[in-house]
């Protein structure tokens, strides 16, 4: 993980200083400690912190021209590592291309724009699985806009939802107001020094500065989806603004360094505060799966489902135990689109509202199934379960209602979690330890 967003602050590291930018060291730091909520995302093994440095790689190839074959491999880059979001190469290179066009007074960055989009082509092409990667594209994109525009209750994960104005201010008190400062003066100083024979610094300033508003906008009125790429695009044009208004005023460079140093002081320690609480509310112990899950390896079937109301713990499943198969393991828009009916069971269990006659269903051509038939029956018929893994703090109604049904056999408890067997029970093994193992039948 170190590893990874080490490689992706490099990245965006030699991208600036493609750029003529004097303190690049510091754009990286910027953007590290841009606000709590970018900070903790990008000190996780995400893809779209390699998307966003190879997205400011290619505006910088773009701006200041770079060889055919780097721009190339940047858009092959994107597509391959994180298909999801290789369309954005276009506008992006469309953008760095106007700007290109009118700083060189020329249409010949319209040839570098083909190059990047001709990247993506080839990371489609040679990336594995590329069209059932595409339908999960589709489903991740269109099905879920679609399901968002009409009000569709499920639990979808935090990026999915706006960033309200609270929570901006909260995460980004510094440097939001330093990035719209520094654009503005940026423009300025861009305007003044129009005369100067360095043309591409111009250029790079101004696609950063459209591309980080148009980001900013995505992120207030969609999604927060495009907050990684409005902190990235911001951090780089508060660095293009500095070196602009250092040419257009002869400011002396030493207090440029100052400058550019104190800005990550700054944006870290306004939001140090909103970093430790993003930090400790989303903090787990990386354990507390293990335990079940190693029963669960230990005692079950190969290839037996284990059904369970949380998608966000699939990951820790799956980790410590790959015999089985699960529910769902990404967002519900791809249960929702897959099996709407089936959806409809998890979300009422989700909700500890199973059996409650009052619960809004999500689905009217299947309204009333979650009362209509009982939770044995769902479980293991529609969803051919054989085990169930309950979380009794957040559903102890669900939890509860298995435990009062004789069809499911409690086979484990550790007080956090709770695993249920349906069918016959045959234990293989115990696992040691404080955990209530209780036996089978005969």
């Amino acid at each position: 993980m170190a590893v990874w967003t080490a490689f992706c602050l490099a990245l965006l590291f030699v991208s600036v200083r493609r750029m003529s930018v004097q303190f690049a060291w510091c754009v990286p730091f910027i953007w590290l400690f841009s606000g709590a909520l970018e900070t903790g995302r990008l000190i996780a093994l995400r893809p779209q912190n390699a998307s966003a440095a190879l997205l400011v790689a290619l505006v910088a190839l773009v701006t200041r021209p770079g060889p055919a074959w780097m721009l190339v491999t940047v858009g092959w880059a994107v597509a391959f590592l994180h298909q999801t979001v290789s369309w954005i190469v276009v506008p992006v290179a469309v953008v760095a291309g106007a700007s290109a066009c009118w700083s060189e007074k020329s249409a010949k960055p319209l040839i570098r724009i083909g190059w990047a989009v001709g990247g993506v082509g080839l990371g489609w092409v040679v990336r594995p699985a590329a069209l059932r990667a595409a339908a999960l594209m589709q489903i991740q994109i269109g099905e879920l806009s679609k399901a968002r525009a009409q009000g569709l209750d499920l639990p979808f994960g935090t990026e999915v939802s706006k960033l309200t104005t609270a929570q901006f201010i909260h995460f980004f008190p510094a440097f939001a107001v330093v990035w719209l400062a520094l654009v503005g003066m940026g423009a300025l100083a861009a305007y003044k020094s129009r005369e100067h024979p360095d043309r591409c610094l111009p250029a790079a300033f101004a696609a950063c500065a459209v591309l980080s508003l148009g980001f900013y906008e995505l992120m207030l009125t969609a999604s927060t989806r495009g907050l990684k790429y409005w902190t990235v695009f911001a951090a780089v044009t508060m660095s293009l603004s500095g070196v602009l208004c250092v040419r257009s005023r002869g400011t002396d460079m030493k207090f440029s360094w100052a400058l550019a140093g104190a800005l990550p002081v700054l944006t870290w320690a306004t939001s140090w505060g909103a970093f430790s609480d993003f930090m400790s509310r989303g903090a787990i112990y990386p354990n507390r799966m293990q335990a079940p899950m190693e029963f669960l390896a230990a005692n079950s079937m190969k290839g037996d489902l284990v059904w369970n109301a949380h998608w966000e713990f699939f990951g820790e499943m799956l980790f410590w135990d790959r015999k089985n198969v699960y529910v769902q393991g990404m967002d519900p828009i791809f249960l929702y689109s897959q099996n709407r009916e089936l959806c409809e069971i998890v979300d009422a269990c989700r909700a500890d509202r199973w059996g409650d006659p009052s619960y809004p269903v999500l689905l009217p051509l299947v309204a009333g199934f979650a009362v209509s038939r009982d939770l044995y029956t769902a479980l293991s018929e529609r969803f051919d379960a054989r085990w169930a893994l309950v979380l009794p703090s957040a559903t102890p109604i669900l939890a509860s209602q298995m435990g009062g049904d004789l069809r499911f056999t409690k086979m484990y408890d550790d007080g956090v979690v709770d695993i249920f067997k349906m069918g016959p029970t045959h234990l293989k093994a115990q696992v040691p330890g404080s955990l209530l193992i209780i036996p089978a039948d005969g």
